[in-house]
């Protein structure tokens, strides 16, 4: 007998040991739960949503299967003369198996579901469930004249496989509910007229329930198909959308380098851009904060999207701190809540005006920070690095126009200052201090003109150099989707083609061929903005060398289109950038390997050009092909950047020639085209002589 002693010790052990337990059971049951409902997801995402075909898309498939329900309809009329029914007219023959009114009258049947389903009154379900219910009783009508048949059984299933094309569940559904009670009630009911063997006619649910099963196996496979199919018209989908941000944000640069440039007045310009970036951003609001160039001390110079004046007159006891760090580090800062952020001075303020997310870029031009852009969000919002990084160029072009607009104010500022001392020139030496006026006015109009002179070679170099940081990050921005394109487009083409018709694979291959033109094209340009600052040659390179090295790049292209290529001799010494130079020949051989005549392989001579005229400092290459030539009214044309004298059906960019024309203007020479007597187009560049 235990004392009561052991009894509570017994007691207090138990305790920790029934909670240990119970937690455990706990965990087991949410471990079940969550596989549970991992499962339940995953298959969830193979069942597909329906109803998401593009619009033009179901119309095709649409004719397809009202033209498959006309022809089952002209199929079942025919039969009756095939299978030597006979002729009885009578009310009591349409009823009548083996009679060719009964017959036609099942016929018309289906013809009368395929004339409804081409109804343009009705709408495209309403049509999709005719065509539904047209094609599964031309199945049953298949099985009933066979006399039950088990290989026309089969016509069901494919029914049920072409019926998926909709990629809608109400004819899906309806076709399969369809296919259930004709197996179970008229299966049941009259399984003579569904089969066609002892077995099935004494147990009928049996063999409907077998058929059930294949029929249900054939709408799964189908409607897995039909989930991928939605998954690769989403995946396009989503690429296209990203290739049209960013254009659309090539045009934002645009539009506001346009506004801005259009009026030197600071206080304009900051409007201009506030109201700009505001409408072209999805934003909520816009600050612009600059730095005196008096004092240094930030002020808030223009705002848009929010009370100005409210904004301007409420009085902060420091510079806010995310100002101070954007322009401290000279990298974008962001705050998802400003109305509780720590850093923030003014919280009321923001709560007051509704705003909650913020993203301030620095004004930067070269290195110099003019002041801070912000943007502001009504909702919460967690802003992407490709959000962050167009920020940046756009607070960096809005920074060369602000300084630009501050430097017109200054030079403005002096002018009338010097003006008014002018004025003040003492009477009684009127004309020695107007004849000093004079000269001082001239000599300022003289300082004037060269400090501007040299301020525009200064801005002209810094545009220059943003433009080429602008061309380079648009087109790094541009080239992730670019490659996202093309590479699922290879792959849904590779894995998923024995699942899409022609016209999807077409549609495929020309989404991959837009995107490598597009990637040539944005190589083309950078290469011509490259080109426009070759810096004078030092180097003497014997044009022979640069011909030579130009073949080999193209030594593939060639091969393949088995090209004759005849190179000259005694080439002269050129004054050039030899990799530059090598480039301009090697893109008009390229060219010459792409123009030919009547399919024949190109026919090309490469010589050594000597001007006999007035300007003979100069000396080139000629490049000579056989190819359909260059009409007169485009020889200057095709040297302009994306003009050329044939369609898209020859391949290029429309670059090509243009880098050609300015190497060669770099280089003191210029480059031009000629028709070839017997045909073909001479293609000249010349250089300066050694």
């Amino acid at each position: 007998m235990k004392s009561k002693n052991s009894l509570a010790i017994s007691d207090e052990a138990s305790g920790p040991l029934l909670r240990a337990r119970l937690a455990t059971l706990v965990s087991v049951e949410r471990w079940k739960f969550a596989g549970l409902s991992k499962i339940f997801t995953s298959l969830r995402s193979l069942i597909p949503t329906g109803g998401t075909l593009p619009k033009e898309i179901w119309l095709q498939r649409h004719r397809f299967l009202v033209g498959l329900t006309w022809f089952h309809a002209i199929i079942i009329a025919l039969l009756g003369p095939l299978l030597g029914y006979t002729w009885e007219f009578s009310f009591d023959a349409l009823s009548k198996d083996g009679t060719i009114p009964h017959i036609l009258l099942e016929s018309s049947i289906i013809a009368l579901f395929a004339a409804l389903a081409s109804w343009r009154r009705i709408g495209p379900t309403l049509k999709a469930i005719l065509v539904a219910l047209g094609l599964t009783t031309s199945s049953a009508i298949f099985v009933h004249l066979s006399g039950g048949y088990i290989e026309l059984h089969f016509h069901f299933f494919v029914m049920i496989v072409f019926l998926a094309f909709y990629q809608d569940w109400i004819p899906f559904g309806v076709a399969i509910t369809y296919v259930a009670l004709h197996h179970g009630f008229v299966g049941v009911l009259w399984p003579q007229k569904v089969y066609n063997h002892p077995a099935a006619f004494e147990s009928p649910w049996t063999w409907a329930g077998i058929h059930a099963f294949f029929v249900l196996w054939a709408a799964a496979g189908s409607l897995i198909a039909w989930r991928y199919n939605e998954k690769a018209y989403a995946l396009a989908e989503t690429s296209a959308k990203e290739t049209e941000v960013a254009l659309e944000r090539i045009r934002a640069l645009y539009e506001i380098n346009v506004a801005v440039t259009s009026t030197l007045d600071l206080s304009a310009t900051l409007n201009i851009l506030a109201e700009k970036i505001n409408n072209l951003l999805t934003y909520s609001a816009v600050q612009i904060w600059l730095a005196n160039d008096r004092t240094g001390v930030i002020e808030r110079a223009a705002c848009w999207n929010m009370d100005e004046a409210e904004w301007k007159r409420r009085k902060l006891s420091d510079t806010p701190a995310l100002i101070k760090e954007a322009m401290a580090n000279k990298r974008p800062v962001m705050a998802q809540n400003v109305q509780a952020d720590p850093r923030i001075l003014d919280r009321e303020f923001y709560r007051k005006q509704g705003f909650v997310s913020y993203l301030g870029a620095p004004l930067l031009v070269g290195g110099e920070v003019l002041g801070v852009l912000v943007c502001l969000t009504k909702e919460e919002r967690h802003f992407a690095a490709h959000d962050i990084q167009f920020l940046s160029v756009v607070a960096s072009q809005a920074a060369v126009a602000i300084q630009n607009a501050q430097l017109y104010e200054k030079t403005r500022d002096q002018a009338v200052a010097l003006e008014k001392s002018n004025r003040s020139k003492d009477e009684l030496l009127q004309v020695m201090a107007r004849q000093k006026e004079e000269l001082s006015r001239l000599n300022a109009g003289l300082e004037i003109e060269i400090a501007e002179r040299s301020r525009a070679r200064a801005e002209i170099t810094a545009k220059n150099r943003d433009l080429e940081t602008l061309l380079y990050v648009t087109s790094h921005d541009l080239r992730e989707p670019l490659r996202a394109i093309e590479n699922f487009s290879r792959i849904v083409h590779d894995r998923y083609k024995d699942r899409l018709d022609e016209k999807g694979q077409d549609f495929l291959r020309r989404v991959i061929q837009g995107a490598q033109r597009l990637n040539h094209l944005l190589d083309d340009i950078l290469a011509l903005s490259r080109s426009q600052r070759i810096g004078p040659p030092a180097e003497v390179v014997d044009g022979e060398i640069i011909v030579l090295e130009a073949l080999k790049r193209l030594d593939a292209k060639i091969s393949t289109t088995n090209a004759q290529i005849r190179v000259a001799k005694d080439f002269d010494g050129l004054r050039v950038d030899r990799t530059w130079a090598t480039q301009a020949v090697y893109n008009l051989i390229a060219n010459a390997l792409k123009f030919t005549r009547d399919g024949e392989p190109p026919d090309i001579e490469i010589e050594p050009y000597r001007s006999n005229g007035s300007n003979s400092n100069v000396a080139g290459i000629t490049v000579r092909d056989r190819g359909p030539g260059v009409p007169k009214e485009h020889a200057e044309r095709i040297f302009q950047l994306f003009q050329r004298a044939v369609g898209r059906e020859v391949e290029g960019t429309g670059a090509g020639l243009a880098i050609v024309r300015q190497i060669s203007e770099r280089h003191g020479g210029n480059a031009w085209v000629e028709q070839r007597q017997g045909g073909g187009s001479e293609f000249i560049i010349t250089f300066s002589r050694s």
